[in-house]
């Protein structure tokens, strides 16, 4: 005897499928039908009560393998992005930054540029420009032992303990069109001169190591940078004589934070624009 490849029922050697499996064959004669219901009854009498089993079943659902494997991916995108979180708080950035530090899991960020940005407007100064939220005014004397020397019109803001930025514009207190006469190289550098000596004054021991000519559509401009070795702080500066009026654009801070007060300042370099 022998188990049926189909149904694993018993059946004789030489058959190939069980009686139940195999197709049915064409109908016999009528006396050949009353041989054979002996020996068809004495077959169904062998059978089995129950199905032999084999020893080990697996059972798999259609698209199984393919929910796995969509599992996985979730699943390593999800921690791909707790670690870039993680990675952005170690450094002061990112939405849960803030948190770290107050909970003194990280040191506060040396600078900390926000991300809101707002465009301020100065009619006395007479310019506009692109700074974080929350800068304040920025309005004194030019020499205040002089006040025939004019006053100043602006915007500043702090980037925490590391970094600050700045823009002010005047004109010196003299007559609409005497100023904008100074638009020649000598007379504009020697105003420049007398204002990186200012701010080498502010800044310590600062050295100008950098300073280059800016070609401008209006006016006459040039960009510089002071270096503080000692205190380890650099500024950067914009000097823009036009319309009668000389403007400035500083931003200084600690060399720790020195990658975001570069953008800082060229963001506000490119927002800048002089109004008459």
């Amino acid at each position: 005897m022998q188990n049926c490849p189909s149904c694993q029922m018993l059946m004789e050697d030489d058959e190939i499928l069980c009686s139940t499996c195999a197709p049915p064959a064409a109908p016999a004669p009528v006396g050949a039908a009353r041989e054979l219901s002996g020996t068809a009854a004495t077959a169904l009498l062998e059978r089995p009560t129950a199905v032999p089993m084999p020893t080990t079943v697996r059972y798999r659902q259609p698209g199984s393998h393919r929910r796995t494997v969509k599992l996985v991916v979730v699943l390593l995108a999800l921690l791909a992005a707790v670690v870039a979180v993680v990675v952005l708080a170690l450094r002061g950035e990112g939405p849960v930054a803030r948190a770290a530090v107050d909970a003194g899991l990280v040191a506060a960020p040396v600078v900390s540029v926000p991300d809101t940005w707002t465009t301020k407007v100065s009619d006395a100064g007479a310019f506009r420009i692109s700074m974080p939220q929350g800068a304040s005014a920025l309005e004194g004397m030019v020499d205040a032992q002089n006040p025939a020397a004019g006053s100043t019109f602006g915007f500043q803001f702090g980037f925490g303990d590391g970094g600050s930025t700045a823009v002010v514009s005047t004109d010196f207190g003299m007559a609409p069109g005497a100023l904008g006469a100074m638009d020649d190289p000598a007379a504009f550098n020697g105003m420049v001169d007398s204002m990186v000596a200012g701010l080498v004054g502010m800044t310590g021991s600062g050295e100008e190591t950098v300073r280059r000519e800016i070609p401008v559509g209006n006016g006459r401009a040039v960009d510089l940078v002071v270096v503080d070795e000692s205190a380890g702080t650099t500024t950067r500066a914009r000097y823009l004589l036009a319309n009668g009026r000389m403007y400035a654009v500083v931003t200084s801070g600690l060399d720790a934070g020195a990658e975001d007060l570069d953008e800082v300042h060229s963001r506000m370099l490119g927002s800048f624009e002089a109004i008459s």
